[in-house]
C-alpha cells in the first residue's frame, strides 16, 4: 500500500470494515471438510478463496484477510499436512493480495489461538512464539498491511502474538474469544484484558466469536469506554 494508506491512517478516517468466516463459508461451498476447520483449500481450491475475497471486497469490505487462521504448525500436524506449513501460508497472502489490489483493499496476515498454550507451563510460550514468527515471517515477506491475532482464549496468548507483529513492525488487531461468562482462560476480566493489550500498544483491540450481539455488545460498550485506540 502507499504510505500512511495503512490501518492506522484508515481508522483516523473512520470505521474500517473487515469480513471473516471464510472457513465456515468455504465449508458451506464444499471445499473444507468440517471438523479440523485448516484452511488446506488455499493449496488444493485456490480459485475457491480468489473468488471468496473478490465477493467480499464487492460487498464492501476494506480489508481481505488472508486465510491461514490454524494454519499454524500445531494444527496442520494433526491433518498430516505439516509439510504444506509454508506454502499455505505464503499463497494466502497472494491470494489475498491479489484481490486487495482490484479495490484498493488492505491486506491483514493472520494468526489464532495455537491450543498449546498453557499459562502454567512457561515452555509453551516459546513453542507459541515460534509458530507466530514463522507464520508472520512469510506474511510479511509476501506483503501484509497489518496483523490481526484473533479468538485468543488467553491473555498471555495475545500477548505473545502483538509482540510477534510489532517484532515485524507492523500494527496489529488484537481479538479475544469471549466462550467464558467473565474473562480469559488465564482468568483476565476481558474488559482489562483489551485494556492491557491497548496499553501494550495494539491498534485494534475487542472480542471474536462464542457470542451473539444480545451479550457481546454490553461487553464492547465497557470496553469502549476503558481504551483509547480502536475496537
Amino acid at each position: 500500500m502507499m504510505a500512511g494508506q495503512g490501518i492506522e491512517h484508515r481508522l483516523a478516517q473512520g470505521t474500517v470494515l473487515g469480513a471473516e468466516g471464510y472457513v465456515f463459508e468455504l465449508e458451506r461451498r464444499g471445499y473444507i471438510k468440517a471438523g479440523p476447520y485448516v484452511p488446506e483449500v488455499v493449496l488444493d481450491f485456490p480459485d475457491a478463496v480468489r473468488e471468496l475475497h473478490r465477493e467480499f471486497l464487492r460487498a464492501g469490505a476494506d480489508v481481505m484477510v488472508a486465510l491461514t487462521y490454524y494454519a499454524h504448525r500445531e494444527k496442520l500436524r494433526h491433518i498430516g499436512r505439516e509439510n504444506d506449513l509454508e506454502a499455505m501460508n505464503r499463497h494466502a497472502v497472494r491470494l489475498a493480495r491479489e484481490v486487495a489490489h482490484e479495490g484498493g483493499a488492505l491486506v491483514a496476515g493472520n494468526v489464532c489461538n495455537t491450543w498449546a498454550y498453557d499459562p502454567a507451563d512457561p515452555a509453551t510460550s516459546a513453542t507459541v512464539r515460534a509458530q507466530y514468527t514463522e507464520q508472520l515471517g512469510w506474511a510479511v515477506e509476501e506483503g501484509i498491511d497489518f496483523v490481526i491475532s484473533e479468538t485468543n482464549d488467553y491473555l498471555g496468548e495475545a500477548l505473545i502474538a502483538l509482540e510477534v507483529a510489532q517484532d515485524l513492525g507492523l500494527p496489529a488487531m488484537v481479538t479475544l474469544a469471549s466462550a467464558q461468562p467473565d474473562s480469559t482462560r488465564d482468568g483476565c476480566d476481558y474488559v482489562e484484558a483489551c485494556r492491557i493489550l491497548a496499553d501494550h500498544g495494539a491498534a485494534i483491540v475487542g472480542l471474536n466469536c462464542d457470542r451473539g450481539p444480545s451479550t457481546m455488545l454490553p461487553l464492547l460498550e465497557r470496553i469502549r469506554g476503558a481504551v483509547d485506540c480502536a475496537v
